[in-house]
């Protein structure tokens, strides 16, 4: 009965063990063998396999030795499966191979069983499909439950190994169905983990990620190690783009393998760890952990696990001839692993037409089209492959046909999606499909059909989730309250405790959790038409970028004439913008002629490309950026330095926002810590008679909620941070602690202007073709009109002036960028900070 419960319940038979130990005086020499198997079986469940091994070979020598060769073979099968762990391939087949010669009857099913297992962990999944089938066949001809239990389970592993779902999913539930009949909680857990990754290659990412909470609380509460499921679930996480999330739980697992001794399991989550650090643009660590995890495969003689590692290395190094992926992508798919060889042929694609190998690149799409898997992600990616082949094939007509299927599948699995980072981080999907649409639009010189494509890359779909309540509602209000200690050490100057930070990084994982098996809601996007556009611009100058192949493009739209004009290379732009918000904050630390110099040749030479796009004229001008460009203090720029300038998410969100009205109720809100903000608070309060005044300890995040519902402009000067790991929470500053992203989400009612000055609340979170992230970027989905806020880090003392004269112009009926403009013409030049702090102020939304 301990050897049968040693994998159901390993802390209760290390401890029923523990108490035989005393009692039993002198076991037989089968009661001490027996003892012995249970007592590894319940290590290896915990992943202590080096101490497990211990008790296996003492088992053996007791069964050897007195010639029980019916034990000895099922300790041998238990044992073959410990060597496997540890990555002792060719120790775990030479026992199976001596169990087969000592097994007779149930015996021998269980050597098939676990030879499973072992031929699968080298790679050999197709073989490991067969010989579960096989060993389910012979257990269900002897009647015993549990092994039938057993093996449904270990099936549905080879199934998710090759990558066919339904049959996996379906054998995963009888196996757990089977489990709780027989009371094996642990077996249910752990096959619980794997119906999760299955769910998650399926598409169905809440089901997957409840799965994977619930197995995991499971599996901690009876003492079994959770770390061997970390690959599925990190391989979820990468699915929808939480590649910070799967990055931290391959680090975490890759430990816990390594300390355990498990070598073969620890190369896999360095493995799963370099695709994240790839997928974060950490090409450095991405590298390092692929090289890691390579020599350990290569040590294992798992050549095929070595080269996809070692694909990881060449994305990363920028490396990559698709003649190797190629043969690597062949291999995997020889191995049986279909999905991921599809993965290796779309590397080998990409590298294929990058140097103009465009026979080898069809050939490896054709091969990717015709997959026959049945997950939802799995036809986003054939659909993609089918339509970059109409796009090489010349057909740009079928091309948009089928990126227009694709992006309505990405849709679908984004609308299932109800967390803000895995929405944003799904549309990365999507984004790929709108590349090729663009593409083919591009070939066929159709700017109409050019234009929608590019608003695709931006508008994905908006979606809003439920406000929270119940747990949720009660780790945040945990969440907060640890925060506003955090915040409180910070202004006084003392370093936060380690202990306190756990506590948050634990109520955060918690807060996750609940968040991210939520179900999500969307509305579909209406794209906006270029003559729609044109017909409400009044005077204002559009300008909207995108990037197609590397190419930043502009969008110029006047009410008389639509142009599309090359900018320049992306990257060089962007790196340009990066320089300058260096320089910029060089200036505002050292304010000498040498460092303004240096500034001033900055934004000229960022000047020189924009300045013939934007036009001589004085009308106001709105910018739609892209990527690292949402973080361009536009206004700075030599050509616009006294016009109007707006900065909009999207055409269409700016051709949505709402009507304006009459700013009558003002609220005027100063977190802690900001010595200046009381100075401008007090000056901004005076210009608006009746407005209300949060400061001090008045200054809370629930009595801003409720203001902001109630007034019609809203002046929030406190700091804020911003979260890349995490957009939900980045957060406003306040008395008791943040008020969070995921707070505004609750508002039934917005102002129509909000002005967030603190440092860089303008500063956007963005992914490629998804929608932009961060503090002002999410009020403008809830509905306000216009965001002012920076979009650099800024002296709360410099800001006062700018923020007197802009309200003043609203007072004054001056429309919010008009404001901002004759404000920062009233700076002296000369005073670096306040002028570099008027200058990084942007208008979001719709300014005018």
């Amino acid at each position: 009965r301990l050897v049968v419960e040693a994998t159901a319940r390993p802390a209760d038979t290390i401890s029923a063990l523990q108490t035989l130990d005393v009692t039993l005086d002198a076991p037989t020499p089968l009661e001490a063998a027996l003892l012995g198997q249970a007592r590894g079986l319940a290590l290896r469940s915990m992943m202590r396999l080096r101490d497990a091994g211990e008790a296996f070979d003492a088992a053996m020598a007791i069964v050897e030795e007195h010639h029980l060769w019916e034990e000895a073979a099922r300790i041998g099968v238990s044992r073959a499966g410990n060597h496997a762990f540890a990555g002792r391939l060719d120790a775990a087949l030479e026992d199976l191979s001596l169990a087969q010669t000592r097994a007779r009857g149930t015996a021998k099913a269980e050597v098939q069983h676990q030879r499973a297992a072992v031929v699968a962990m080298a790679g050999q999944f197709e073989e490991g499909l067969r010989t579960a089938t096989a060993a389910l066949a012979a257990f269900r001809r002897t009647g015993n439950q549990l092994l039938e239990a057993r093996a449904l389970h270990n099936r549905s592993m080879m199934y998710l190994l090759t990558g066919r779902v339904r049959p996996g999913i379906r054998d995963a539930k009888a196996a757990i169905a089977a489990y709780e009949r027989l009371g094996d909680e642990a077996g249910a857990a752990i096959c619980e983990h794997n119906l999760a990754g299955l769910r998650a290659w399926n598409g169905d990412i809440h089901e997957a990620l409840r799965g994977f909470n619930d197995a995991d609380d499971r599996m901690r509460r009876l003492g079994v190690a959770v770390g061997p499921g970390a690959d599925a679930r990190g391989e979820a996480l990468l699915t929808v783009g939480l590649s910070v999330d799967a990055l931290e739980l391959a680090m975490a697992a890759a430990e816990e393998h390594r300390l355990a001794g498990a070598r073969l399991l620890e190369a896999e989550a360095l493995l799963l760890g370099g695709r994240a650090a790839l997928a974060l643009g950490d090409h450095g660590r991405a590298a390092s952990l692929g090289e890691a995890a390579a020599e350990i495969f290569d040590e294992q003689g798992r050549s095929s696990w070595a080269s996809r590692a070692r694909l990881v290395v060449g994305q990363a190094q920028g490396s990559l001839d698709p003649a190797i992926v190629e043969s690597v992508a062949g291999e995997l798919n020889r191995l049986g692993w279909d999905e991921v060889s599809n993965v290796a042929r779309r590397l080998a694609a990409n590298a294929a037409i990058a140097i103009g190998d465009f026979g080898r690149a069809r050939s490896l799409l054709e091969t990717i089209a015709h997959g026959r898997s049945g997950g939802l992600l799995a036809r986003i990616a054939r659909t993609h492959a089918r339509a970059t082949l109409s796009l090489l094939e010349g057909d740009n007509a079928g091309a948009l046909k089928r990126a227009g299927d694709g992006l309505r599948l990405a849709h679908r699995h984004r609308r299932l999606l109800g967390t803000l980072e895995l929405r944003s981080a799904a549309t990365s999907m999507a984004s790929e499909v709108v590349s090729v649409g663009m593409r083919a639009a591009s070939a066929n010189h159709d700017l109409p059909t050019l234009w929608r494509w590019s608003e695709r890359a931006r508008i994905i779909e908006e979606v809003v989730p439920d406000s929270f309540v119940g747990r949720e509602r009660d780790l945040v209000a945990q969440h907060r309250a640890i925060s506003a200690q955090i915040d409180a050490e910070v202004l006084s100057g003392r370093p936060s405790h380690p202990a306190v930070l756990q506590r948050r990084r634990k109520v955060e994982a918690l807060l996750r959790d609940v968040e991210q098996i939520g179900p999500g809601t969307a509305d579909r996007v209406e794209i906006v038409s270029l003559a729609a556009l044109r017909r409400r611009l009044g005077d204002r100058v559009f300008v909207a970028l995108s990037e197609m192949d590397g190419q930043l493009m502009a969008f110029r739209v006047t009410q008389s004439v639509v142009e599309l004009r090359l900018v320049g290379r992306a990257d060089a732009l962007a790196a340009r913008v990066d320089h300058l918000r260096v320089s910029l904050l060089r200036l505002l630390r050292t304010p000498d002629d040498q460092t303004a110099s240096e500034v001033r040749r900055r934004l000229a030479a960022l000047d020189g490309p924009f300045a013939p796009i934007f036009g001589a004229d004085d009308s106001e001008l709105v910018i739609v950026p892209v990527g690292r460009l949402f973080a361009m203090p536009w206004s700075m720029l030599p050509s616009v330095a006294n016009r109007p300038v707006s900065v909009a998410m999207s055409a269409t969100r700016w051709s949505e926002a709402p009507a304006p009205h009459d700013l009558a109720q003002a609220l005027v809100v100063i977190g802690p810590g900001l010595d200046g903000a009381v100075r401008e608070g007090a000056a901004v309060a005076k210009l608006w008679p009746g407005a209300r005044r949060f400061s001090g300890e008045s200054a809370t995040a629930s009595a801003v909620e409720r203001a902001l519902q109630s007034c019609d402009i809203a002046h929030v000067a406190a700091h804020a941070s911003l979260r890349p790991d995490n957009p939900s929470f980045s957060a406003i500053h306040l008395a008791d602690g943040p008020l969070y992203v995921r707070d505004l989400d609750r508002l039934h009612h917005v102002p129509q202007v909000v002005v967030l000055s603190a440092c860089s609340s303008a500063t956007s979170l963005g992914h490629r073709g998804a929608e932009v992230q961060g503090m002002a970027a999410r009020l403008l989905a809830r509905g306000v009109r216009t965001v002012v806020a920076p979009v650099l880090p800024i002296s709360d003392f410099a800001t006062i002036a700018t923020m007197e004269a802009f309200h003043r112009g609203l007072r004054e009926r001056r429309t919010a960028s008009d404001s901002l403009a004759r404000a920062r013409s009233l700076i002296d030049p000369a005073d670096h900070a306040s002028a570099i702090a008027a200058g990084s102020y942007v208008c979001l939304g719709r300014a005018s």
